[in-house]
């Protein structure tokens, strides 16, 4: 058994090294998310299993419950926290931008989650639901899908604040969203910050101060070009 589990716990330092191999290759990028959940998954796995190995360990007894525990509570309030989630993202994107259907691709999600979850009971009192149980099985499938691909592209957004680029960059591009009344939104002037506060960083550390490109067209109801908005746009780090 200790020669099992010895074998079993390689796997997670193997998975862990390919994740760094794929973020050092590609730092930005959805499979650097994923192999980094795997890492996860297969840590969690040897944890269990060395748990169930040594059952009489009050450490593994106190790892099975607060295993359960968690299983339990993700299983009966997840969808709930999910939605909870993506309306509170609704709400923060519409403060922050102008109202537009890319801004509020998380409140259609919750609600076809709602829908998802009301239909059985619809097609049931209808008597609809035998006939229709593939088609909700198909559409239960999707929103799996792409529930675990949401949870992917989180991974990978945290994995490049969590192992920034090394500081010796040479250009750093800004990406515009949109202007509202021809003036920077908070969102877009999030980004500017960020960048410049990167770019303030490396120069103090390494005395080499990367170039700014803040990357924007002039859309039909935008009196300027977001570049040229975003250049000029206050912020706390310039000068820096």
């Amino acid at each position: 058994m200790t020669h099992y589990l010895f074998t079993i716990a390689l796997l997670p330092p193997a998975v862990f090294a390919l994740f760094w191999a794929v973020k050092r290759k590609k730092h930005t990028g959805m499979a650097a998310g994923f192999w980094f959940d795997m890492f996860l998954v297969t840590l969690g796995v040897c944890a269990l299993l060395a748990a169930l190995a040594y059952p009489d360990s009050a450490a593994s007894f106190l790892f099975l419950v607060c295993a359960a525990l968690v299983f339990a509570f993700l299983l009966l309030f997840g969808v709930y926290i999910l939605l909870g989630l993506l309306l509170w993202n609704t709400v923060q994107m519409l403060k922050r931008e102008r109202p537009s259907l890319k801004h509020m691709l998380t409140l259609i999600l919750a609600l076809a989650i709602l829908a998802l979850m009301a239909l059985p009971w619809v097609l049931g009192k209808s008597g609809l639901f035998p006939w229709l149980y593939p088609l909700w099985m198909a559409l239960l499938g999707t929103a799996v899908f792409f529930a675990l691909h949401s949870l992917v592209f989180l991974t990978a957004f945290y994995v490049g604040k969590w192992f920034p680029p090394r500081k010796r960059v040479d250009y750093i591009v800004v990406l515009g969203s949109g202007l509202i009344d021809g003036k920077v939104p908070p969102l877009l002037a999030g980004r500017v910050d960020a960048a410049l506060r990167y770019a303030a960083r490396q120069k103090r550390k390494t005395g080499r101060e990367p170039c700014l490109i803040m990357s924007g067209g002039q859309g039909a109801d935008e009196p300027r070009p977001e570049a040229e908005a975003m250049r000029v746009c206050p912020s706390r780090f310039r000068g820096q």
